[in-house]
């Protein structure tokens, strides 16, 4: 709500009388207000009172945005807020935050009532993201440490183990069932009941038509799921993501807009790449230097992680700002029962198929957490900036409230329980009969060769 001085309005009160708002009409230009955030926005608003009668006389009305982070340029001067009756009016205001809002206009009687007029004069207001250069120095260096946290999550990887769950595909299959059978179809369901608007229901539908992606991986090895067969369910639902997220994109996006949407094929080819170069490469470092690939594993491999994955939490909190000053229940609602379905019906499935325990943790992130990378590219090749934004709320939202957060504090709550139980000595015996091994390898591998 604007404040304006308490003189100013007893000077104006001075000269009005009984106001009136039916006999009111506001014309402006632009009809639609667009720009970027941060930029300043010219309007020009008429107001025509068409009744004579004195005791609707009226000099001026006042200007109010949806949103307090609208501002006129010129904030020290109040009377920037008021629109003269009978004069074009040159409204300069800016933006700091995205988003789609709207001005209203008001007028007052007797120093208190604020008595607005038809929301039929109200003026939409689009502010889009400033088309800035992005830093390219950043995103290189991001790229490098989440490629050499998979190459290290390679050295963690049993071939043997792999071959396994290739071989007997129950985890593939009850990952692919859940993930591609099951949350495009709830996306959708949370979408239509929870939201209020196409790009936003397009949104979270993206998102439950996505492959597995990283973060998966990384959470899988933090909270002591089968890190073999989550590797393995992210590059099949990587490859099936080719059939099964083209064809959920084609059956259930396309009646939420009116133009045809784009198929993110590049998006995937580069997101399939980006996993599994990384991936090999670890893969043959352990096989060729397996005393090397033990001692990275073990002195950098879930400190690195943990890094990654602060590393995307904060990332995504510093480039989606305007997330928390936007976001309502609806969106915290959809995206957080979008995470909280997958880990129950992943890790249902997975109990029904009798796998073990590491193996259900594994299933029920690989089913929760996609690859939203995917989805941010669909829409901004769909939409415009901020319509586009809008649409990454229940995103966002998701990995707000399912993702990051819920799942450092179960990895806290784990770390914590550990130590209680005296589980952390126990790892710390198996990683040493590891070393153990590697070493014996390593060993056998000097004889050999001599």
């Amino acid at each position: 709500m604007v404040i304006i001085s308490s003189l100013v309005i007893i000077s104006i009160f001075s000269r009005l009388s009984r106001v009136s708002c039916r006999d009111l009409s506001v014309t402006a230009y632009p009809a639609k207000l667009e720009g970027l955030v941060n930029e300043v926005l010219n309007l020009t608003v008429y107001v025509d009172q068409t009744s004579d009668g004195d005791d609707l006389s009226l000099q001026e009305i006042f200007w109010e945005p949806t949103i307090s982070y609208i501002t006129p340029v010129n904030t020290d001067d109040m009377m920037a807020y008021a629109v003269k009756v009978g004069e074009n009016n040159t409204l300069q205001i800016t933006s700091s935050i995205i988003g789609i809002f709207a001005i209203k206009f008001f007028a007052l009687y007797e120093l208190e009532e604020q008595v607005f007029l038809n929301s039929s004069f109200d003026i939409e207001v689009i502010v889009g993201r400033s088309k800035v250069a992005e830093n390219i120095l950043v995103n290189i260096m991001f790229s490098f440490g989440m490629g050499f946290a998979l190459l290290v999550m390679g050295m963690e990887i049993e071939v043997d183990q792999i071959i396994k769950a290739i071989k007997r595909p129950i985890g593939p299959v009850v990952g692919f069932c859940t993930q591609f059978l099951v949350m495009p179809p709830l996306a959708y369901l949370l979408g239509y009941l929870l939201l209020e608007t196409n790009y936003e229901r397009l949104g979270l539908l993206l998102l439950g038509c996505c492959p597995g992606g990283v973060g998966s991986n990384f959470w899988t090895a933090m909270l002591g799921g089968d890190i073999n067969l989550s590797v393995t369910m992210t590059f099949f639902s990587s490859v099936a993501a080719f059939a099964m997220t083209s064809f959920w994109i084609w059956a259930l996006g396309t009646s939420l807009v009116s133009a045809s949407l784009p198929i993110p094929y590049m998006q995937l080819i580069i997101a399939l790449v980006s996993f599994a170069v990384p991936i090999a490469i670890g893969l043959w470092i352990r096989r060729v230097r397996p005393a090397l690939a033990e001692t990275i594993r073990t002195k950098f491999g879930r400190p690195l992680w943990l890094l990654c994955l602060l590393a995307i939490v904060i990332g995504g909190v510093v480039m989606n700002i305007f997330f928390f000053y936007l976001v309502t229940w609806r969106h915290l609602l959809a995206g957080a029962s979008l995470g909280f379905f997958g880990y129950t019906l992943g890790g249902g499935a997975a109990l029904l198929a009798r796998m073990e325990r590491s193996q259900v943790i594994a299933v029920a992130i690989e089913t929760a957490i996609q690859n939203g990378g995917i989805a941010v590219v669909v829409l901004n090749l769909t939409f415009p900036s901020p319509y586009s934004d809008m649409a990454l709320l229940p995103i966002l939202a998701f990995f707000f409230c399912s993702a990051g957060p819920f799942l450092f504090t179960l990895f806290a709550i784990r770390r914590v329980f550990d130590k209680i139980m005296g589980r952390e000595e126990d790892s710390k015996t198996r990683a040493s009969l590891g070393k153990m091994s590697f070493d014996k390898i390593r060993s056998e591998e000097e004889k050999t060769e001599i």
